[in-house]
């Protein structure tokens, strides 16, 4: 076929092209929004984030399913890329927060955990069947917090097993406080990645997240590769060679022939149906009729040529 037959006309390419510039609602629009209220004005890798958060949630799904014996269920909530500040509200009680030192490039991180969350990981590790009746105490003991603290290094080694792609993580306890202005390690100005988890126990939904210094990644991570494609016409001319040379079916029809209901009915086996000149076909695409034509024969093939356009 001719270039007139193209699928997409260039309006519809213009659309195509101003699709694939647009962002999305994911990590990427996530970073950009928070750009103004952070200090950083550099791009993180989006696509390696996206990748280092979804092995850290599948990582520690096993890992703190062996460490409590317990099968549970983690999912990814959220992700943010924002102050401190920002990432601990709502966490100023009934949290438990471990601090760890984030090497290579000496930086930190926090792991919080709410309370309901070490209520449930107690009651597996003492022998209970966990407990969704009895109070959830809202500052734990010296056990309490040995055990918050054990179940936060095995989430700070999930993400350091994510991250094995773009290096080794290695990391060292600080300490574990309940109160989020004991941190200290951290600013609260400063800019940092959140991970919010979802931790199931059955049908009782607990949470945590992973903090990590915006710093951290920047320097770990490769940079954000440069997507802005500043020749549309190479973009253009690949899509209307891959439009082009797709494969499509195309079917030749007889002319359309119009009957009664009442005869369509009454047909049966033996029955002759008229129709007008057999040579005369539609090529249609989807039902579509692109071209008419006839019938004709070419040396041992049987062929139909295009008279029109329709």
């Amino acid at each position: 076929m001719t270039d007139k037959t193209k699928i997409l006309s260039n309006e519809e390419m213009d659309a195509l092209l101003k699709a694939t510039e647009e962002k999305t609602q994911d990590l990427t629009e996530l970073v950009g929004s928070a750009a103004n209220n952070i200090r950083h004005e550099r791009t993180l890798n989006h696509k390696a984030l996206s990748n280092i958060t979804e092995l850290t949630w599948s990582e520690c799904e096993k890992n703190l399913s062996s460490f409590l014996r317990k099968k549970i269920n983690i999912k990814s909530k959220s992700t943010h890329l924002v102050q401190l500040v920002d990432a601990l509200h709502g966490k100023a009680e009934k949290h438990v927060f471990t601090v760890f030192k984030v090497l290579p490039h000496n930086m930190y991180a926090v792991i919080v955990m709410n309370m309901d969350l070490l209520h449930q990981a107690l009651h597996f590790m003492f022998g209970g069947q966990g407990n969704d009746h009895s109070p959830v105490i809202e500052i734990p003991g010296k056990i309490g917090q040995i055990v918050a603290e054990h179940i936060c290094v095995h989430v700070m080694e999930s993400f350091a097993q994510a991250c094995k792609e773009y290096g080794v993580v290695t990391h060292e306890t600080v300490k574990t406080v309940t109160l989020p202005n004991l941190i200290t390690k951290l600013g609260m100005e400063d800019s940092i990645y959140s991970i919010e988890l979802g931790v199931y126990f059955g049908d009782k939904e607990t949470s945590l997240s992973i903090i990590i210094a915006a710093d951290f990644l920047h320097a770990f991570i490769p940079a954000n590769e440069d997507t802005t494609h500043s020749d549309k016409g190479s973009w253009r001319a690949a899509i209307e060679t891959q439009v082009i040379d797709s494969n499509v079916t195309v079917c030749a029809s007889l002319s359309e022939i119009t009957m009664k209901a009442s005869e369509l009915v009454a047909l049966k086996n033996g029955d002759l149906i008229p129709i007008g000149d057999p040579t005369a076909v539609f090529l249609c695409l989807n039902n579509t009729k692109l071209f008419s034509g006839i019938a004709a024969q070419a040396n041992s093939n049987r062929v139909v040529k295009i008279l029109h356009e329709i």
